[in-house]
């Protein structure tokens, strides 16, 4: 059971690469998505029995199904929505590249922020063809479940059960609570928002769980 790192590893890699496209390139940054979009249904169609037989996050994420669906219709709502990672993400949009001097001027109070978050807003409303001011939330939802699915793995590690038995039920309801509720950082106007605090905390739990796990395989 890998899916969790997988997930954090492989956004991070697309992300470092349309950063280096979008900064030392003057390519279109819709060009870096429909390559993307072409790669990810090559992957999905080579891994689709892989897809089928792992079902362990499906179960988590069937059990967060409701937050989902009440974050999907949630409006933006912070002072910092509003003032930054919005008005990145409509820049996006509007010129298909960061921010440059060849560029009108952003309206972001600091439009060189890093776009890790703005990018899944312009990536999901080329997806969906409008202004997807609600993707940065979901996503930081969907980062809900690779958290619980390390507390998952650390519990049974801990027990010292197998690791690549399929998620049971009763493990994904303790990993969402361990991830959400249980959770002492957790709070839920930073995390069902576009604001960046909570899945800069899930890629940096992410890190410290691998880079115990290596320290563990050379003791």
């Amino acid at each position: 059971m890998r899916q969790s790192l997988r997930f954090l590893g492989g956004w991070g890699i697309a992300t470092v690469l349309v950063l280096a496209c979008g900064t030392f390139t003057n390519w279109p940054l819709s060009a870096v998505f429909y390559g993307y979009a072409f790669i990810a249904v090559v992957l999905l169609w080579v891994n689709r029995k892989l897809l089928l037989q792992d079902i362990g996050l499906a179960k988590l994420y069937l059990l967060a199904l409701p937050t989902l669906a009440v974050v999907a219709t949630t409006l933006p709502s912070q002072w910092d929505e509003f003032t930054n990672w919005l008005p990145n993400q409509r820049f996006l949009e509007e010129f298909d590249h960061f921010p440059r001097v060849d560029l009108p001027p952003s309206v972001s109070v600091f439009p060189a922020y890093p776009f890790g978050l703005p990018l899944v807003g312009y990536f999901s409303g080329k997806v969906a063809g409008i202004f997807a001011e609600s993707a940065g939330a979901l996503f930081n939802t969907l980062l809900i479940g690779a958290l619980a699915a390390l507390c998952i793995q650390q519990i049974r590690l801990a027990r010292g059960d197998s690791n690549e038995a399929p998620f049971l039920w009763t493990e994904c309801s303790i990993g969402l609570l361990a991830a959400t509720v249980l959770n002492p950082t957790f709070v839920p106007k930073l995390v069902f928002t576009t604001y960046v605090d909570f899945a800069t905390a899930v890629v940096a739990a992410g890190m410290a769980w691998a880079v115990w796990q290596i320290g563990r395989a050379h003791v």
